[in-house]
C-alpha cells in the first residue's frame, strides 16, 4: 500500500512539473523582440506630413511610413514604453513587454488591420496574445483603452483603434510591403489660407 501510494505521489509530481514547464513554455514570448530605443530618435521622423510629400497639382499628401518612423511616431505621441512594432504580410504587428507574476517577464503581440473610416485611420485587432497564448481581444483593448489620447480613441466593442488626424481627409490607408501608405486630401481646408498650411507643416 506505501509502495503504490509513493508512486501515485511520484506521478503527481511529474504531472505538475509537466505542466509548470509547458505553462513556462507557453507564456515565454514568440519570439525574442528589441524593444524600440525611444533615445535613438530621429527627428525628422516625428511629423508625420514633409513638403516633400505634397503635390499641389491634386491637393494631396502622399505618406510613406516604414517600421522606424511607425515606432518613432508612437513614442512620440503616447506614453506607451517597451513596445515594437513591425509591418509584415499586409499586417501590423505590434510587442509590449509586460510582466507576469512579478518577475516573468512575457509579451503581448497584437495583430492588426489597416483601413479608412470616417475620414481618419482604422486600425482593426484580429488577434492578440500573451506570450504563445492566444487570448481575448477584449484583454487587450482593456489595455490600450489606458492609453488613449486626443489623438487616438479606442473602441473596444468593435476592437478598433481610430487615429485622428486633425485638419486633414484621410482618403486612403494600405500596407503595400512593409510600408505604410497614406493618402491625405487637404483640398477642403484650403479655405484657410496659405497659414493652415504652414501649421500643417511646423507640428
Amino acid at each position: 500500500m506505501k509502495r503504490v501510494t509513493k508512486v501515485a505521489w511520484s506521478t503527481i509530481i511529474i504531472v505538475i512539473i509537466v505542466l509548470i514547464g509547458v505553462g513556462l513554455f507557453l507564456i515565454k514570448p514568440e519570439k525574442e523582440v528589441q524593444y524600440f530605443d525611444a533615445s535613438k530618435i530621429n527627428s525628422a521622423d516625428t511629423t508625420l506630413f514633409t513638403n516633400k510629400d505634397i503635390d499641389l497639382k491634386t491637393f494631396t499628401l502622399n505618406v510613406n511610413i516604414d517600421e522606424n518612423k511607425l515606432n518613432t511616431l508612437i513614442a512620440t505621441n503616447s506614453d506607451v514604453q517597451d513596445f515594437k512594432a513591425e509591418i509584415a504580410d499586409g499586417k501590423i504587428i505590434f510587442y509590449k513587454k509586460v510582466q507576469l507574476i512579478g518577475m516573468l517577464n512575457t509579451q503581448y503581440k497584437m495583430v492588426f488591420s489597416l483601413r479608412t473610416e470616417n475620414n481618419n485611420i482604422a486600425m482593426l485587432l484580429e488577434n492578440a496574445y500573451i506570450g504563445k497564448i492566444k487570448i481575448a481581444n477584449a484583454t487587450v483593448m482593456q489595455e490600450l483603452k489606458k492609453n488613449e489620447n486626443q489623438s487616438m480613441s479606442v473602441d473596444e466593442a468593435q476592437n478598433k483603434i481610430t487615429v485622428k488626424l486633425q485638419n486633414v481627409k484621410v482618403s486612403d490607408a494600405k500596407i503595400e510591403g512593409n510600408i505604410i501608405k497614406i493618402k491625405v486630401d487637404f483640398s477642403k481646408y484650403l479655405k484657410n489660407g496659405l497659414g493652415f498650411i504652414k501649421d500643417l507643416f511646423n507640428k
